[in-house]
């Protein structure tokens, strides 16, 4: 990324300040009412409309002086007027084709918001507005980069926008609770058992011969979740169903609507004729499926791996399920609210999947909005073994082996501060993340070089881009210390720890995301500068607090 350079000027250097007029009051605008805008801090609407203004064709933004103090608007009518508690922004003359007023307000309102005066009445002097700095994009001859200012601008209204959506979203996902059908009004439900709902039943054999001999355009649905198991020239069901896997990925439910047909594997649920009208099936499935998937029974494997658990019709009937629904005022299913419910959940689905459609698997942990910086970002919790290959060294590489096969090349054991020894070859070329996985384990250090590790040490070999090493080793060493086993001593001292593979990997980090669900390296860098700044003031003070002890005092 090219480096920019900027120049810091005052408001005052650049600009022309137009003040409040205080003649145009309520009552002025009453007694001379027409169509020409007078603004006031009211940054949503002008003040009030006369019969004539004071500007024409002029480029101008306002600052709120009182009340609303340090917000800025722009003007966006060709004749106007200014009024009370607040103040004009005009670039002057001789700036006009070298300046970007939109530009200098963006810039200027984060400064202006902290500037603001007053613990009750917020105030922003004329005099704390014209002298208000900025930084301001420059060429390499000096002069004022227009370009990169409207370049500037752009991002940050692309941004803005972003950010506005987001944060739209975000609200929304707030007002979601654990209880869904929570609210400020008195809570009134209605609970049906399973069995009043639905009629279940299973499929048929379907075998891949028989999908072959008779191939059409109805799908057959089997346990694949993600596609039906074939598609043929007949149909066993046509409608809005809910089917659910009794065998393989047991209770997993799903949504159907149209003609189709499931094999043996799969159970349907035909919903009673009287609630057609009253109940939203996918509000029913969200609600169930987490139910089913609590009482399977068999193989669960580990991660979904290598899964084979079963729920058939007998015990779902076993399970007594009833299902709450939310009702009206003059007590009937409330299909409406129903509706709402599952917009939320599909709105925290579809937030989640333009991240997971990465191929990210995640757990969504917090988001930042500044809003004294045009930035969004989102941290992501992420496996390490997600982000990264983890490699470990060659038992072969003993002392005695670097003995027999000398050279050049440095050999890393679990000491985290020297080689064990050089030889003749190297294993890795470039900058790689190395963790001690023996001795005082979860140390991590960076090696940008030829080298080789021994069996003391394991390489994180990044899978994607963007992951800033050094961000990771100050995010993840802690936490890797923190799960080392064995014998931990007092300041690493007769410390004897290990880690494993599987420990390591199944380590979360945060990972920042921006607002385009790319993995932000800027971020990442400018979080570790701060470590790095936390961990120098850190060996400061201990290197004086190790001083005062070992000061000898004399009486």
């Amino acid at each position: 990324m090219a480096k920019i350079s900027y120049v810091e000027k005052q408001i005052l250097d650049i600009c022309d300040i137009i003040p409040e007029n205080h003649k145009y009051t309520k009552n002025y605008i009453n007694n001379n009412k027409g169509e020409y805008p007078v603004y006031s801090a009211n940054t949503n609407m002008p003040f009030g409309y006369i019969s004539d203004y004071d500007f024409e064709n002029e480029e101008v933004f306002c600052v709120v002086n009182y009340g609303d103090s340090g917000k800025t608007y722009n003007i966006t009518t060709n004749r106007f007027s200014i009024g009370r508690n607040v103040c004009g922004v005009k670039i002057k003359e001789e700036y006009k084709s070298v300046l970007s007023l939109e530009f200098i307000r963006l810039m200027a309102e984060q400064k202006f918001l902290l500037r603001v005066k007053g613990s009750k009445q917020k105030n922003l002097n004329q005099t704390l507005v014209k002298t208000t700095e900025i930084n301001i994009p420059v060429n390499e001859d000096g002069d004022f980069d227009i370009e990169k200012q409207k370049e500037i601008v752009k991002k940050y209204n692309i941004i803005e926008d972003k950010k506005l959506e987001l944060k739209e979203k975000l609200d929304y996902i707030n007002s979601v609770e654990v209880d869904f059908m929570a609210s400020n009004e008195e809570k009134r439900t209605i609970i049906l058992p399973f069995e009043e709902l639905f009629e279940i039943e299973r499929g048929k054999v379907i075998s891949q011969m028989y999908i072959n001999n008779n191939k059409g355009d109805y799908p057959v649905y089997s346990t694949q979740l993600d596609m039906p198991f074939g598609y043929i020239n007949n149909f066993m069901y046509d409608g809005k169903y809910l089917i659910w896997n009794t065998d393989g990925l047991g209770g997993y439910i799903r949504n159907i609507e149209g003609k189709f047909s499931i094999t043996n594997i799969v159970g349907i649920m035909k919903l009673k004729s009287e609630y057609y009208d009253t109940v939203n099936l996918e509000y029913i499935r969200r609600i169930l499926q987490p139910i089913f998937r609590q009482n399977t029974k068999g193989r669960e494997g580990i991660k979904g791996k290598n899964e084979y658990t079963k729920i058939n019709s007998t015990m779902i009937k076993n399970l007594n399920i009833k299902i709450e629904f939310p009702a009206t005022k003059d007590g009937k299913i409330d299909l409406d609210k129903q509706n709402a419910i599952v917009k939320k959940y599909d709105l925290i689905d579809e937030m989640k999947q333009k991240i997971t459609d990465k191929g990210l698997p995640f757990t969504l942990a917090n988001v930042e909005l500044d809003g004294l910086t045009p930035y969004i970002y989102i941290y992501i919790y992420i496996n390490v073994s997600e982000l990264f290959n983890i490699v470990r060294g060659k038992s072969k590489y003993t002392k005695t082996y670097c003995k027999n096969n000398y050279g050049q090349y440095p050999v890393y054991s679990a000491d985290n501060y020297s080689p064990l020894s050089y030889m003749n070859t190297y294993d890795y070329s470039g900058k790689y993340l190395s963790v001690s996985v023996n001795g005082i384990a979860g140390v991590m250090k960076i090696f940008n070089e030829k080298f080789s590790i021994n069996a003391d040490r394991v390489i994180l070999i990044p899978k994607m881009e963007n992951i800033n090493l050094e961000y990771v080793s100050n995010v993840l060493e802690y936490r890797l210390r923190d799960i080392a086993k064995g014998r931990k001593g007092i300041g690493r001292k007769n410390e004897f720890t290990k880690l494993t593979k599987n420990m390591i990997d199944d380590i979360k980090i945060p990972i920042p995301f921006n607002c385009y669900g790319d993995i932000d390296g800027d971020i990442q860098i400018e979080i570790s500068k701060q470590y790095n700044q936390i961990l120098k003031i850190k060996d400061i003070l201990v290197k004086k607090a190790d001083d005062i002890i070992n000061t000898e005092i004399k009486f």
